[in-house]
């Protein structure tokens, strides 16, 4: 940072200087992200400051990445260097005393402050609780700004020369692109100054609007160097596979039919020349989509639905719909999924009735529909899929730790994911047995050494029963825990509450649960400092259940760190 004596020598000289100059700089490294986009220290006042006594003032820039600058209009002219290395002092030097004609385009759009950009919010970034959010979609640079309307600081492709160029005679050399073809596009580049320079035609494509894609894309880009007058032609080639876009739907590049724009100047936001051609026959997108129940209970019926789309211009003929399901699962069409013809822009759908056995796996299974159709073989086949949380049985059958261990073994037990379990011993001594009754719950009829708790990550368990209150018995580690549990109802309905557990190690209820008991001792790890005889506490918490609905299901919170033995409804 500039010092004030400093800054005021640097200002002084600069009131009497035909030329100022500023030289600023911000360091960058790997391995770490930037807080901001401001020049670092004092910098911003510095060149504030000699700009107000010097109206020749030229700012340069040697920094990794796009800089807010405050004092732009202030100044006559900006270099930005980037990190040119040991020789950047002689280049640099060359270039302002025009030994060299710039020619450098920003391959990065500068906004003109961190309001401009698409991560704004400190929700985006740096996020919440580690979780950084890309919400920009598609719109990622120079499309960002594009699509926003929002007049940057320096555009993308951006970049001054000590001559200039004009664009002219725009050639496309053909009205419709087919989907293996080519399209040549070609324009005029004139050195309209007194000096040699280079300059960089840039070619940005525009799709057609149902496509969803960016307004302006750059598809290529050629540089040329050119002495006063004189002419070049720069020829571009554009495929179809540059025209497509990926659409995740049908898995596939796809090329959409109607009209495209092809544009051409020396940045993203300056584009002299525009002219366009068409896509009027395309064989895609095709594809199926599968629309299925969230959870599935053993014993229980699906109800999945397969939705097959033609996007291409043609029609397609003799298409069949299946659905495949897991090993024991089946599946029988309840509607027609064979179809003679399906029109262009047409969908048409499948419902199927899918018997879950009464022995599923539990966990994510998955069901995937396809549909076949007369020349299929040649394009993708836009197969679609979902996902299906099978519940398990009961809680027991969900157990995925031992939260319990004999005095005599304790090696076994793993609590808390550091080898940490209660005494069985201990726990006889208040009463807590397997099978037997505690605080209005049941403990696990479960031998001390084998897995008795549920660690919380979002499992879906069966349950029934009706009343109007669902409670937990467990504990939280590493302390107070909490999470979201849903409740699925037989009619199809859902509520939500919010489980609480304190800390075993801390034997003191906290808002949302209340102690049910407390154990002597514990059993630990092999090397342990903690005492020995330390006691730990159980838990209990509820959350509300609608009045007259039974209970279908749980879904248990996702927290590692959130145990539970046992649940009731009363």
């Amino acid at each position: 940072p500039a010092q004030p004596g400093l800054q005021a020598q640097a200002v002084a000289l600069a009131a009497k200087s035909d030329v100022a100059i500023v030289y600023a700089n911000d360091f960058e490294t790997e391995g770490s992200d930037l807080g901001d986009i401001e020049l670092p220290g004092t910098q911003n006042a510095l060149i504030s400051a000699v700009a107000a006594v010097n109206p020749n003032t030229v700012v340069v820039l040697n920094t990794g990445s796009a800089v807010a600058m405050p004092w732009l209009d202030k100044v006559k002219g900006v270099f930005e260097a980037w990190y040119p290395g040991q020789e950047s002092g002689n280049a640099i030097a060359r270039l302002l005393y025009g030994d060299v004609n710039p020619s450098g385009k920003l391959p990065v759009t500068f906004p003109t402050s961190l309001d401009q950009v698409p991560a704004s919010t400190a929700a985006q970034w740096p996020g919440v609780n580690g979780q950084v959010q890309y919400s920009e979609g598609l719109n990622v640079g120079y499309r960002w700004y594009d699509t926003k309307n929002l007049t940057p600081a320096y555009p993308f492709g951006y970049g001054l020369s000590y001559t200039s160029f004009a664009f002219s005679h725009l050639r496309v050399d053909g009205s419709t692109l087919r989907e293996d073809g080519k399209i040549r596009v070609s324009a005029d580049v004139t050195n309209t100054g007194k000096r040699a320079g280079a300059e960089v035609a840039q070619l940005y494509l525009s799709a057609p609007a149902l496509v969803g894609e960016p307004a302006n894309q750059l598809k290529g880009f050629q540089k040329v160097d050119l002495v006063p007058r004189q002419t070049k032609r720069v020829t571009f080639e554009l495929s179809a596979q540059d025209a497509s876009y990926w659409n995740s739907d049908a898995q596939a590049w796809t090329l959409g039919a109607g009209k495209y724009t092809v544009h051409i100047g020396d940045s993203s936001r300056n584009l002299p020349l525009s002219d366009g051609f068409r896509v009027d026959r395309t064989s895609g997108p095709r594809f199926t989509k599968v629309t299925a129940p969230a959870s599935a209970l053993g014993g229980g019926t699906l109800s999945v639905t397969t939705t097959f789309t033609n996007g291409a211009t043609e029609d397609v003929r003799d298409a069949t719909s299946s659905l495949s399901v897991p090993a024991g699962w089946k599946a029988k069409a309840k509607s027609p999924a064979d179809f003679r013809i399906v029109r262009a822009g047409q969908s048409v759908s499948t419902t199927w009735s899918v018997t879950v056995p009464s022995g599923a796996t539990p966990g994510s299974a998955t069901v995937k529909g396809s549909t076949r159709y007369k020349g299929s073989g040649r394009t993708s086949p836009g197969d679609g899929s979902a996902t299906v949380q099978v519940a398990y049985q009961n809680l027991a059958a969900a157990f995925t730790d031992v939260g319990v261990s004999d005095d005599a073994n304790p090696a076994v037990g793993n609590l808390d994911g550091s080898g940490y379990s209660y005494s069985a011993q201990a726990l006889a001594t208040v009463g807590v047995t397997p099978g037997g009754a505690v605080g209005g719950f049941t403990w696990p009829n479960v031998v001390a050494g084998q897995a008795n708790t549920v660690t919380a990550a979002g499992q879906l368990v069966q349950l029934g029963g009706a009343g109007s209150t669902l409670s937990f018995l467990g504990t939280g580690t590493n302390g107070t825990q909490s999470g979201s549990v849903t409740v699925t109802y037989t009619d199809g309905t859902t509520s939500t509450g919010t489980v609480t557990f304190a800390d075993w190690y801390s034997n003191a209820a906290v808002a949302g649960c209340t102690l049910v008991v407390t154990s002597p001792h514990w059993n630990r790890p092999a090397g342990s400092t903690l005492p020995a005889d330390h006691p730990v506490s159980l838990y209990a918490s509820s959350i509300p259940l609608t009045a007259g609905k039974q209970v279908a299901s749980i879904s248990l919170p996702g927290n590692a760190r959130l145990h539970v033995f046992a649940t009731s409804i009363s």
